[in-house]
Formats: structure tokens, C-alpha cells, sequence
């Protein structure tokens, strides 16, 4: 392999793991801002609609798992990324040992910020299965425990109040 193919591949190496990088940034701040917003939405609504919840948690759970794997296979990258980079640093300056060879780009910087996000990814994804397993437990209880307002108010002498749970709220 010629030299100037190997700085070449170095340069293009270097190009893509910043791309890429930055790319899994934009990506998760956008997909992180999608998941809050919808979690706020969750927490907000009247649990007339089961239905909906349960959709909702199923779909964006099985994103987030997409979304954990992807970060997964980007942290790995950047495993082999350096290690590529490393090689064709040994054809270019077979004289040259280097000392680190994370000095090519910012190896540990890149792979604390991916971990950071697939931790926040796993925890964003344990938060909709225990939305979905709330409403799962709340449908069930409603169907089995709900007392009918009319015959608390008749057990009670009209002094019960009935409490109806929504998976994230209590309210009379």
C-alpha cells in the first residue's frame, strides 16, 4: 500500500468517526426530546384511553430497543475505528511507535458520551415498560377492584368517595 494511501485512509477515518459521532448526538438529543415529550404526554392524559397507552409504551419501547442497539454498534465502532487508524499509522511511519494509541481522535471522549446515552437510553426504555405494565396492572385492577360509585355511595351512606387510578395519577 502506498504511503499517501495510507495518510489518505487516516484523514478519511478520522472524518467519518467525527461524522458519525455527531450524528448519534443530533440523533439521540432528538430522539431523547420525542421520548420526554410523549413520556409528559403519558403522565397528562385522562386513563379513559388504555388503548392508546399501551400502544404508545409498546411502540416507543421497541424503539428504544432499536435505539440501544444502534448505539451499541456505535460504540464499537469506535473500538475498531482507532484500531484501524492505528494500522495504517504503522504502514505510513513504520518508524514511528506511537505511545497511546487512542492520540488519533478523541477515543475516550467518544466512548463516555455513547455509554452515557445508551445508560440514558436504558433507562428512557425501563420507563416506558413500567408505563406499560402500570396500565397493564390499572386495566386489570379496574376490571376486577373499580367499585361502582353508586353502591359506594350506598355502602357508605353517601360519605365514600371511590378513587379511580390512572396509571400515573391518582384522582377522585
Amino acid at each position: 500500500m502506498p504511503q499517501n494511501s495510507s495518510a489518505l485512509a487516516i484523514i478519511e477515518e478520522n472524518n467519518h468517526a467525527r461524522h458519525i459521532f455527531t450524528s448519534a448526538v443530533g440523533w439521540f438529543t432528538l430522539f431523547t426530546t420525542a421520548n420526554y415529550i410523549t413520556i409528559g404526554w403519558v403522565a397528562g392524559k385522562d386513563s379513559s384511553n388504555e388503548f392508546t397507552l399501551k400502544v404508545a409504551a409498546i411502540l416507543f419501547i421497541f424503539q428504544n430497543f432499536i435505539g440501544f442497539y444502534a448505539l451499541c454498534v456505535t460504540y464499537k465502532y469506535f473500538n475498531e475505528s482507532n484500531e484501524r487508524i492505528a494500522s495504517y499509522h504503522d504502514i505510513h511511519y513504520p518508524d514511528h511507535k506511537r505511545e497511546d494509541p487512542s492520540d488519533y481522535y478523541p477515543k475516550p471522549l467518544y466512548l463516555k458520551m455513547v455509554l452515557c446515552m445508551i445508560v440514558a437510553m436504558g433507562t428512557i426504555g425501563l420507563t416506558w415498560i413500567f408505563i406499560l405494565a402500570s396500565a397493564l396492572v390499572h386495566l386489570k385492577l379496574g376490571a376486577i377492584d373499580r367499585p361502582n360509585t353508586n353502591q359506594a355511595a350506598q355502602v357508605g351512606g353517601g360519605n365514600s368517595i371511590a378513587l379511580h387510578a390512572s396509571p400515573l395519577t391518582l384522582r377522585k
